[in-house]
């Protein structure tokens, strides 16, 4: 099943916006590769952009990107347009015109395609404001996803979100690495005391495994020397006794490497 904007929200939450107006960037980077194609800092005065883009013929466009997903209205119908979010799109409108006279074009891009009534109304829209000599254009969910195939971005936006570590730590809720803060936090207290049982160490350890891919341990060593240590308690240990001088000091390293890891993680 092809994936659509929607799944960003799915994945990202509350990230998705940001990564949408990124998405929207890299599209019109593509599409005018003679121009100046900038992301604007969101601050108060801002003047109503996200991004602008400064083409070589003299023309000036700015793209405003709002990240409306459908919701239900009060009748259980779903709607991407409602009264506030019609008052945003007229607000971001004249706050752009008002703030740079210079502008020739301006794109609304949401990440879904409108209803009929909704399309109506958009239309309507347009005619109000077209007295200014400002081309108006909506790019919704079906004109993005053909610039995105267009410039054969589909794969690196839908499959393989790029992530850094800093994208990698704003990807994962507050409440998700609650989730694995306390599945983890015993194990590493028994780990930095002396009185823990061995077999329930490495059962432990193994309870861990679905989290090996987990995004949140992408730039950490944490499970995998976790999972040395429980091979090493395999090879050598009897209950609470390693059973080999080696084996004894090797395990003192892990359990070190381990806390340290461990106080690198930001829970």
């Amino acid at each position: 099943m092809e994936r659509d904007f929607s799944w960003l929200w799915e994945n990202l939450k509350e990230g998705a916006r940001q990564k949408f107006e990124d998405i929207c960037y890299d599209l019109y980077s593509y599409e005018f590769p003679e121009a100046e194609v900038h992301k604007v800092k969101v601050t108060q005065g801002d003047g109503g952009i996200d991004v602008y883009i400064d083409d070589s013929n003299g023309e000036y466009t700015i793209i405003q990107c709002k990240y409306f997903l459908p919701r239900l209205d009060k009748d259980n119908k779903k709607k991407i347009l409602d009264a506030s979010r019609k008052r945003q799109i007229t607000e971001s409108f004249n706050t752009a015109y008002k703030k740079n006279p210079s502008m020739d074009k301006w794109f609304l891009c949401i990440p879904t395609d409108l209803s009929h009534d909704e399309h109506t109304w958009w239309k309507d829209w347009k005619k109000k404001h077209n007295d200014k000599s400002i081309t108006i254009k909506l790019h919704d969910e079906s004109k993005l996803m053909q610039l995105v195939k267009k410039h054969d971005l589909y794969d690196e936006i839908f499959n393989t979100v790029r992530l850094d570590k800093e994208f990698a730590s704003e990807l994962v809720s507050n409440d998700e690495k609650k989730q694995i803060h306390d599945r983890i936090y015993r194990l590493i207290g028994s780990l930095e005391g002396v009185d823990y049982w061995i077999p329930n160490v490495i059962a432990q350890v193994d309870s861990l495994s679905d989290l090996r891919a987990h995004r949140f341990f992408r730039n950490s060593k944490l499970l995998y020397h976790l999972d040395q240590l429980s091979s090493l308690y395999v090879d050598y240990a009897d209950g609470n006794i390693i059973k080999n001088n080696a084996a004894s000091e090797k395990e003192s390293q892990l359990r070190e490497k381990i806390v340290k890891e461990y106080y690198k993680l930001k829970f």
